[in-house]
């Protein structure tokens, strides 16, 4: 699966539009300013595996336009998520 934070891929068309596509992973003992990269890229990695596995079940080869967000609703939670459109390039 091919993912881009761009609207396409050079060289590449996209065939069809499969639709919005989203995953999270949550954090529930993460505490903000603890500066826990390692910790944090676990979790966007999971949020990535979840939109990839989404866009999979839509019969997408790619998802365009990924972008990933954090949210931390206090001291010791947070949420990462990640969004995008899943494609069937040619």
């Amino acid at each position: 699966m091919l993912l881009t934070t761009t609207p396409g891929i050079e060289g590449r068309r996209v065939q069809k539009y499969l639709g919005i596509v989203s995953g999270d992973s949550t954090d529930p003992v993460l505490t903000h300013g603890t500066g826990d990269k390692p910790r944090l890229d676990r979790y966007r990695e999971a949020a990535i595996q979840n939109l990839t596995e989404q866009a999979d079940k839509l019969g997408a080869n790619a998802v365009v336009g990924v972008a990933i967000g954090y949210t931390v609703f206090n001291e010791n939670s947070c949420i990462v998520a990640a969004s995008g459109t899943a494609v069937v390039l040619d």
